[in-house]
Formats: C-alpha cells, structure tokens, sequence
C-alpha cells in the first residue's frame, strides 16, 4: 500500500487530466453538434472515447508514470466505465428524489474521481 506522501503528485497530475480531458470532451462534443450537426448522443458518445483514450495515455504516462500495456489498458477501460456507471447512478438518484441537476453534477464531481483515482493507483496500475 503506497505510503499517504506518495499519492500526492499523482493526485494532482490525475485531477489535471481529468480538468483538461473534460474539456476536450466539450470541446468535442460541441463541435461535432455544432459544426457538423450530429446529434447529441452520438456527439457525446465520440467525445468519451476521445476523451477516455486520451486520458489514459496522459495518466499512464504522466500521473502514474508507466508505460501502456494491454492489462493497464482493459483495467482502465474497465474503470472508466464504472465511473460512467456511477456517474449515471448518482445523476439518477438525485433526479428521483427531485433534486435540482446541479446536486446530481455535485455528487458526480465529488465521487466519480475519488473513485476511480482509487482504482487506478491499486488496480490499475498497480506494481
């Protein structure tokens, strides 16, 4: 088990992917609508796979410093859909008890990178 110090640095490197491929999930997302009229799902499903593979490169290769595998790679696939799951499940709970959306994104933004952070540095890639 990694000592508390440890996880520092990859933490913040983590939480500064995670910022920027969010971003790029916009970015594609609305482009892809925008510019191109597809429709919103279809946009948002080819923005997470740009996103998610783009996340793993830069988090294999700069939050955790490691090199792409093929166990790291379905490992972090793996991941990346629990968190989409959990996700869907924390947005849906606060929708059910007629919570405004923004708790739902609250709960998202507040569970989904613990989480899977968690998963990451004693799964994933773990030594």
């Amino acid at each position: 088990m990694p000592a508390i110090s440890s996880l520092v640095r990859p933490a913040l490197r983590f939480g500064i992917t995670g910022i920027g491929v969010t971003a790029l999930h916009v970015v594609i997302a609305a482009s892809l609508i925008d510019a191109v009229d597809l429709s919103p799902v279809l946009a948002n499903g080819i923005a997470f796979m740009a996103a998610t593979l783009t996340s793993y490169l830069l988090n294999t290769f700069w939050s955790f410093s490691q090199k792409p595998a093929r166990t790291n790679l379905l490992r972090f696939s793996i991941v990346s859909l629990l968190g989409l799951g959990i996700a869907m499940a924390v947005a849906g709970t606060a929708a059910a008890m007629s919570f405004n959306y923004w708790i739902g994104i609250a709960g998202v933004v507040m569970i989904v990178p613990i989480v899977t952070f968690l998963l990451h540095i004693f799964w994933t890639y773990r030594p």
